[in-house]
């Protein structure tokens, strides 16, 4: 799966929306001003959006995520120290599983 793929799904699964973000700035040629949305998080590459997305899962599924993380990363012992990416093919395989 491609970077893209994975942080698209990531979002889906831990129900990520666009949120106005309070600020506006100018359109080109600077007549008018429109809104600033959120963008998507880069899960693939963020530990810290993937420990937002980790927080979604419920009991169940943080525990098949902790078995499924620990075969993604090859090293039970090293689950803790997994990259964001390795986190993220973890969280997409356990709630395709969970749906």
């Amino acid at each position: 799966m491609t970077n893209k793929e994975l942080k698209t799904k990531v979002a889906e699964f831990a129900k990520w929306k666009s949120t106005f973000t309070g600020e506006y700035e100018p359109n080109e040629g600077g007549r008018s001003m429109h809104p600033v949305w959120t963008e998507m998080p880069d899960y693939p590459y963020d530990l810290n959006a993937m420990h937002e997305a980790e927080e979604t899962l419920n009991p169940l599924q943080r525990y098949r995520y902790g078995q499924v993380l620990e075969r993604v990363v090859e090293n039970p012992h090293e689950r803790h120290f997994a990259t964001a990416r390795q986190r993220a093919e973890a969280f997409v395989k356990t709630m395709s599983k969970s749906s």
